[in-house]
């Protein structure tokens, strides 16, 4: 399929593994800091809402924008936004507000980088090899989707959520040079 197609596959599932990394974090973290399931609870929501607001924007934008750019500027925002969030965490705040909006703000990324995602796949695979490639990149999602919790829970076990907000800001940039690489 190609280099250009592993390097693609690569960035998304190591993109993949960096969202598991602060979806599983921030709860966590808001709900030491403050002993509320419902506070920790309230960030699912927070991150669903980018879903509703900007679906439909991503699919436009995956039309008329260069989609290896969308995808770029979108694991460079994560990367910058997740290695801030460290900063802060590791300076000991414990404000709750700065971990909402980096939570609303990491789920905006979603809904524009999927889709310029999934728009770059043909352009990288011959039509014929299209199905196969499709089957590579869901049945890698599905393992970080089975692997990513566990691997953020020891993370966060073992270290602490500095580190695993530290190890998310690397996986964005990780995906980052692959993308830029294709």
């Amino acid at each position: 399929m190609g280099h250009r197609y592993y390097l693609l596959l690569v960035a998304y599932l190591t993109s993949t593994l960096g969202n598991w990394m602060y979806r599983l974090t921030l709860p966590l973290l808001v709900l030491k800091l403050t002993g509320s399931a419902l506070g920790a609870a309230s960030l699912y929501a927070i991150e669903y809402g980018p879903f509703l607001l900007l679906s439909l924007l991503g699919g436009v934008f995956a039309d008329r924008l260069s989609r290896r750019r969308l995808l770029l500027v979108g694991d460079g925002v994560s990367a910058v936004i997740a290695a801030v969030l460290a900063g802060v965490v590791g300076a000991g705040v414990t404000a709750l507000w700065p971990i909402y909006v980096t939570a609303f703000l990491l789920a905006c990324v979603e809904p524009i980088y999927h889709p310029a995602f999934y728009s770059l796949l043909p352009n990288l695979v011959d039509t014929g090899r299209l199905a196969q490639a499709n089957s590579w990149l869901q049945s890698g999602e599905n393992v970080i989707n089975l692997v990513g919790p566990v691997v953020a829970g020891s993370v966060i076990a073992l270290f602490d959520f500095r580190v695993a907000l530290v190890v998310d800001a690397v996986t964005f940039a990780l995906s980052a040079v692959c993308i830029a690489l294709i």
